[in-house]
């Protein structure tokens, strides 16, 4: 994207897409899993009651969104 403006500056519009166009995108981890905290790869943990409780404050009055990406995992569904 940076390449579509000699000047490198893409806020001035112009550069990439219609004028005013733009894209909002909200990344979101997963709350607390029952085996807890560090790096969980690909073992598939259920959040706790805890967990839970921090993903319905997370996305309360958020949204509404055009598309959902999720992992299969149990700790994203």
């Amino acid at each position: 994207m940076r390449a579509a403006r000699r000047d490198g500056d893409l806020r001035r519009g112009g550069g990439f897409g219609p004028a005013g166009m733009s894209a909002r995108i909200d990344l979101l981890r997963h709350g607390e899993t029952e085996r807890g905290g560090g790096f969980r790869g690909s073992l598939d943990d259920a959040l706790t009651d805890r967990g839970w409780q921090q993903m319905r404050e997370a996305v309360d009055g958020a949204g509404p969104w055009d598309a959902l990406i999720s992992s299969p995992l149990q700790r994203c569904a």
